[in-house]
């Protein structure tokens, strides 16, 4: 019996840790419109002094900007800024030895300064759809867009290789290169790395100035006919939506999922070791079956995002190849994106509390 007492005290002192170290950094500065997705939530006022939480999403709109400072509990001594119309998922995955912290850019740019990562125990990564930016104690940027990525660093270094369980593309660390000082690195959607000579001068004038015609180039690609790629991509995206939006509904049937975001909403605990053992099988059932149709749902998602931007006024009236208006299905895709990233939100509001049962450990270990 007090052997019993003993292991329960031990899993309320460990869910206490856990709770207390949800929080990842602070906001050091923001300007302009700022917000964070959390448990499924939008906080639409986000100040200096916040605290991003794991899983958090951090979205700036258009003229707007926001810092990170990183908390000595994630083992990084360093900033995360994150640019205008930029949206980033920041992550923090307790594995086996370690401790390890991704950002996920959906959109835009990130910039990285890591002063100090707290020895062999810690790490962290910058990712995309389509590329793993290992980041070992630097400075850098990194920008993405339609799949593509480009990389540069003032200091240090940043090794980069091309990686998706969305796409198919299985690059190997073994093939990945270098962003250094004095060179560059660009992932494109196909997975071909290349590496080139950034130019000298200041940095942050260079790098914007890259960046800018790297951006109007694929822009450039896209925009010439994007109704062509539209058409493409819709067919998958309704095939995947329908998909994301059974298995979110299936979640919210769940009553044990119910449960835990109810507990997490009013601040409570996370309950008994006994109650997580009957628990878990009940709410991993869903999200094993929904993390699939997420993932291969995400990529036309953010592609047609970059895409609908591009169409002029006079292709609105064009039709696609299931009969309707480019017009109509760019209304229907912003009713249905509103869809498809409240059921992403309530996925990971899932599995943020199944972590928060599980010692710090995600049924997945990934994105």
């Amino acid at each position: 019996m007090k052997m019993t007492k003993a292991v329960f005290a031990l899993y309320f002192l460990c869910t206490a840790a856990l709770l207390a170290s949800q929080s990842i950094g602070t906001v050091e500065y923001c300007e302009g419109r700022v917000s964070v997705i959390r448990d499924g939530k939008r906080i639409a006022r986000v100040d200096m002094g916040f605290s991003v939480e794991n899983l958090d999403q951090v979205c700036c709109e258009a003229n707007s900007t926001v810092s990170l400072a990183f908390l000595p509990s994630s083992g990084i001594t360093g900033t995360l800024t994150l640019s205008e119309k930029s949206s980033a998922i920041i992550r923090r995955d307790q594995l086996q030895t370690k401790t390890s912290n991704d950002i996920f850019l959906l959109g835009g740019e990130v910039s990285l300064k890591v002063k100090r990562l707290g020895g062999a125990d810690s790490s962290i990564r910058v990712r995309t759809t389509t590329s793993v930016l290992g980041v070992r104690g630097t400075e850098f940027n990194a920008a993405t867009f339609y799949g593509n990525s480009l990389v540069a660093c003032r200091e240090g270094e940043v090794y980069c290789y091309a990686y998706s369980d969305i796409t198919g593309i299985q690059g190997s660390p073994l093939n990945g290169m270098s962003a250094v000082p004095g060179r560059m690195v660009a992932i494109p959607e196909s997975g071909v790395i290349a590496s080139a000579d950034f130019p000298e001068g200041d940095y942050f004038e260079q790098w914007d100035d890259l960046r800018n015609r790297w951006k109007s180039y694929h822009v450039e690609m896209i925009s010439a006919d994007p109704v062509v790629l539209l058409d493409r991509l819709a067919s998958s995206w309704d095939t995947a939506l329908d998909r994301v939006l059974r298995d979110a509904a299936q979640l919210r049937k769940n009553e044990t999922a119910s449960r835990w975001l109810e507990s997490a909403r009013r601040g409570g605990d996370a309950g008994t070791r006994q109650a997580w053992v009957t628990e878990r099988p009940q709410v991993m059932k869903d999200m094993l079956a929904m993390r699939p149709h997420l993932v291969l749902a995400t990529i036309p998602w953010l592609r047609i995002q970059d895409l609908v931007t591009l169409v002029r006024k006079e292709d609105m009236d064009r039709t696609l190849s299931d009969g309707q208006t480019v017009r109509a299905f760019i209304r229907q895709f912003d009713r249905n994106s509103r869809d498809f990233s409240a059921a992403m939100h309530l996925f990971y509001a899932l599995e943020k509390q199944y972590m928060l049962r599980n010692d710090g450990l995600s049924p997945f270990m990934d994105f």
